[in-house]
């Protein structure tokens, strides 16, 4: 904190406000209690500061509304392709 700035890992869940139902059902998975409730728009996010990235949330998301950043399926079968070749 002394130097101004924070550096965070790039890796993080995102919750795509359209898709979420408000069901609160990650609030509740997520280990690092990085998910809050936003009761104005009835709808999750993530605090990106408190995220690891563990893939929990997404994993437990009944309507899919929560997405890894830096992990999608493309992203995840380059990487296994780039290790075979």
């Amino acid at each position: 904190m002394v130097r101004g700035e924070v550096e965070m890992d790039a890796a993080c869940a995102v919750i795509d406000e359209a898709l979420c139902s408000g069901c609160r059902m990650c609030n509740d998975l997520c280990p690092y209690s990085a998910i809050g409730f936003d009761e104005a728009k009835k709808v999750s996010s993530v605090n990106a500061a408190l995220c690891k990235a563990c893939g929990t949330c997404v994993a437990g998301c009944p309507s899919g509304a929560i997405r890894a950043l830096h992990f999608s399926d493309e992203q995840v079968y380059a990487e296994i392709e780039g290790i075979l070749v």
